[in-house]
C-alpha cells in the first residue's frame, strides 16, 4: 500500500501522540493546561496544536485532535520529529474528569486533577 500523500500546508492530525499533561496552575486555579507531545512523520511540521473534536462535548470527557500544518515544500528528510502543543482554557466543569488527546495512529488519556 503507497503512502498517503498529504497535500502541502494543510492542518491534518500527527502520526503519533506519546506525552500528555494537564494540570491547574496554582497561581490561575480558574485555568486548565493542557500538554501534549508527539511525533510527526517528518521536517517541516509547523502550528502544533489541540483542536476540540466537538466543541459542544458533554459529559466527563474532553477530546482534542493533536493537529500541525504539513511542510510547504518537499522535506530533505521523512525522519519522525517530536512536536509539542500547549492549550489552556477556562477551567472545566465539575463533571469533567478526563482530556483524550487523538492522533493518526493512537490516543492518550489523563485524569484532570482538581
Amino acid at each position: 500500500i503507497p503512502p498517503q500523500v498529504i497535500p502541502r500546508s494543510t492542518e491534518v492530525p500527527i502520526e503519533r501522540v506519546e506525552g500528555l499533561m494537564v494540570s491547574q496552575p496554582a497561581d490561575q486555579p480558574e485555568m486548565v493546561v493542557i500538554f501534549a507531545s508527539g511525533i510527526a512523520s517528518s521536517d517541516g511540521w509547523t502550528e502544533p496544536r489541540l483542536v476540540p473534536i466537538d466543541p459542544n462535548e458533554m459529559g466527563e470527557t474532553r477530546s482534542f485532535n493533536f493537529v500541525a500544518t504539513s511542510p510547504a515544500r518537499e522535506m530533505a528528510s521523512n525522519v519522525p520529529r517530536p512536536v509539542e502543543a500547549r492549550l489552556a482554557l477556562d477551567a472545566f466543569p465539575p463533571a469533567v474528569a478526563i482530556v483524550r488527546i487523538v492522533s493518526v495512529t493512537n490516543e492518550l488519556t489523563a485524569i484532570v486533577g482538581n
